[in-house]
């Protein structure tokens, strides 16, 4: 899994760097904005996410846009996770719930020329993203059929990847649509299951990082950017 991870974040870096030098100097400026929608999780007890299981997660977010197609993007998330499902067949179903909060840095490219025609054609573009970040997973795992629960804190480094789309509806505003994940990296111990030769609370598996925590949700921005009016002729 971490493998194709990085695999993805090389190709597009290198394309990023590749294009960066070919982008004509626009203006800077920063772009600030939110993001609300559904969250879905996978991992040790869900290996894929389930409609069921979906909840509320929510974005904010601060980008400066160093060239046409360039920003540098900065995201603080809140994701509230859920996830039911046995490890091994013998053993019994149980029941994950996460609270994520997580702070996040890295660049946004646009796939497309984005609010730089005076013309207003260039009001479209997809996009993707990559960061580096830290994150606090609180969770509660528990046996529905006993009632029996522990809790548990875990810090990690995470690297969030997404993509998604933006349309331009006003000189100041975007509206969007995008998907994520976020990938917690050099531990499995974020949903309260842990991956390791030791038992705890009798769940015994290998050792392994597979939690992943998604988000598909609406956005809207807002630019901060001046805007010249005509100056009015003086008569004498």
């Amino acid at each position: 899994m971490m493998k194709h991870f990085f695999s993805v974040a090389t190709v597009f870096l290198i394309l990023f760097f590749c294009t960066i030098n070919k982008t004509n100097a626009q203006s800077k400026y920063w772009v600030y904005g939110g993001a609300l929608g559904a969250t879905g999780y996978a991992g040790d007890l869900s290996t894929f996410p389930n409609p069921v299981d979906y909840r509320v997660g929510a974005k904010l977010f601060a980008k400066y846009k160093m060239k046409s197609y360039l920003l540098w993007r900065t995201d603080i998330d809140y994701g509230w996770y859920q996830g039911v499902g046995s490890i091994q067949d013998n053993l019994p179903e149980y029941k994950t719930e996460i609270h994520m909060g997580n702070a996040s840095t890295g660049f946004e490219y646009n796939f497309l020329q984005f609010r730089e025609d005076k013309r207003h054609k260039d009001n479209f573009t997809p996009y993707f993203f990559l960061q580096l970040g830290v994150g606090t997973f609180i969770n509660k795992v528990s046996n529905p059929a006993t009632g029996e629960s522990y809790s548990d804190t875990a810090i990690a480094v995470t690297m969030p990847v997404g993509m998604g789309f933006k349309k331009r509806i006003s000189t100041y505003l975007d509206i969007g649509m995008e998907f994520s994940i976020t990938k917690p990296l050099w531990t499995d111990k974020t949903d309260g299951v842990y991956r390791s030769t030791e038992s705890v609370a009798g769940l015994f598996v290998d050792e392994s990082w597979r939690d992943n925590y998604y988000f598909l949700g609406v956005t809207l921005s807002y630019h901060l950017i001046r805007v010249n009016c005509p100056k009015t002729p003086r008569y004498q």
